[in-house]
């Protein structure tokens, strides 16, 4: 809770000493109770990897430039540690599969070319994590800090506490490009230590160790576990943040990827059609890169990716959810599920809130997502037929997952009593998507080119044919909603 920011360290302390007087014991909570103030917590929080600290470029509170000293956890320290674990914590942290399955992985088809990139021989496959690099906003201690992680390629799904590796973390209002230069820079350094497999004598900057300091003690020895760049991942944001892009999403020209603009009719962003001329723009070549991560072997544009936590939860599903809701809205479906006035849609929206609630509760699912209204789904009127259905974008991205569930649950009931094809090809689209993210939620991963109906892909595959069956269906209304 301290780490979220929902209490403040001193809040943390009084209540660890309240738990300690009703008979609590335990050594963390005893520190805790004594720890009135951050600095006190940070003393007594060891991490049993050497901290690499260094000088960044940050702005001051007050906005000036200035420098100021930053700890750090190295990929190579985790690594290496990690490759001295237990097979079972090696596994359930960088290879599910163990190092065969790093061999596997990078024998890959559309790897090849990056391997060759790169400079990674198959003789060293069995030894070498495919790195995925993060970076993203996130709430803490009442402010906004930005993580640069990364975790491995082929980590299983599961508890990211496991699988996600910070690297730094500092006040998102602090930074500056100059701040991601540096940052770049010191990863970039020590990727090459990852490449070599050989402890450096010296800092990212050429400086050499203090002596008798533990990494002058290990300067030229072999590392255990190598490691190479695989991909780079964010949302949109940390895309145009991270990689300097001159065409992003707040801008007329909106995407890096294609020509596509708000204001050209003949590059009309929303033209979704197969013929829209800025398809035929796509590549990674459509605009400059000024990224600072090309400095780190194998990062190019075409090897960073868009958050699927973004593209699907908090994109596909607010289109989804959105678009199904009206739909049984307008066609009267929900309201007569949920015995509820046909003219009142806030109502019967509220009724398929209570209740959802209580079905997430019952399964151990979080859909705290407040009252769902006629407003939140981008209908503030009924008599906009024409408006296009979005899901309020303020529901975080586990309880917009745990809505879809519940509405797959009741879009199937009602295709049960219902004789009409719309309802079940309806039912089909959110059953599909509902169990293809339950597939990945409980680390399940589709093997190379894996199509089959049971599969994340599969299902995928059912998604876009259901969905493209609803448009195709002669009574569609012509208010195209999820496509």
């Amino acid at each position: 809770m301290i780490g979220q920011g929902s209490i403040s360290v001193a809040r943390g302390s009084e209540l660890a000493k309240a738990f300690m007087q009703d008979g609590a014991t335990g050594v963390a909570l005893k520190q805790l109770a004594h720890s009135g103030r951050q600095r006190d917590v940070y003393r007594w929080l060891q991490v049993p990897l050497p901290v690499y600290t260094a000088e960044v470029p940050l702005a001051s509170s007050e906005g000036e430039d200035g420098t100021a000293l930053i700890s750090m956890i190295l990929p190579s320290d985790v690594l290496c540690h990690l490759a001295s674990c237990s097979d079972e914590t090696f596994e359930r942290s960088i290879a599910q599969g163990g190092r065969a399955a790093m061999k596997a992985f990078w024998e890959l088809p559309f790897l090849r070319g990056h391997n060759q990139q790169i400079g990674l021989a198959s003789s060293q496959f069995e030894n070498t994590c495919p790195m995925v690099f993060h970076e993203d906003a996130v709430p803490a201690l009442g402010d906004t800090a930005t993580i640069w992680s990364w975790s491995s390629a082929i980590a299983p799904f599961g508890n990211p506490w496991d699988t996600r590796h910070a690297l730094a973390v500092l006040p998102t209002a602090r930074i500056t490009d100059a701040t991601r230069d540096a940052i770049v820079e010191i990863i970039a350094w020590d990727m090459r230590t990852l490449e070599q497999l050989v402890w450096p004598g010296q800092n990212h900057k050429g400086e050499f160790w203090q002596p008798k300091s533990k990494r002058a003690a290990r300067a030229g020895l072999q590392l255990q576990m190598g490691g190479r760049f695989c991909f780079w991942k964010g949302d949109m944001e940390a895309h145009w943040k991270s990689h300097r892009a001159v065409r992003y999403y707040r801008c007329n020209n909106l995407c890096e990827w294609c020509m596509a603009s708000k204001k050209s009719p003949e590059f009309d962003f929303a033209s979704t059609t197969l013929a829209a001329l800025w398809r035929e723009t796509c590549g990674p070549d459509s605009s400059p890169d000024h990224s600072p991560w090309r400095a780190v072997r194998g990062c190019v544009k075409s090897n960073r990716l868009i958050d699927s936590l973004h593209v699907y939860h908090l994109g596909v599903l607010q289109d989804l959810i959105a678009s199904c809701l009206v739909d049984t809205l307008e066609r009267g479906e929900l309201q007569q599920y949920f015995n509820c006035d046909a003219f009142d849609w806030d109502a019967t929206l509220l009724q398929f809130t209570v209740c959802g609630k209580k079905w997430a509760l019952e399964r151990n699912l979080d859909m705290h997502v407040g009252k769902i209204t006629l407003t939140r789904l981008g209908r503030s009127e009924r008599s906009e037929i024409h408006m296009y259905p979005q899901l309020d974008t303020r529901i975080k991205a586990a309880r917009c997952k745990a809505v879809l569930h519940y509405l797959a649950a009741v879009t199937h009931e009602l295709a049960n009593n219902s004789a009409s094809e719309w309802a079940k090809v309806r039912a089909l689209a959110c059953w599909a998507f509902s169990t293809c993210l339950q597939l990945w939620s409980s680390a399940c991963r589709d093997p190379p080119c894996c199509r089959s109906p049971t599969s994340p892909c599969g299902l995928g595959d059912l998604l876009l044919r259901a969905t493209s069956g609803l448009q195709n269906m002669p009574f569609w209304t012509g208010a195209v909603y999820f496509a």
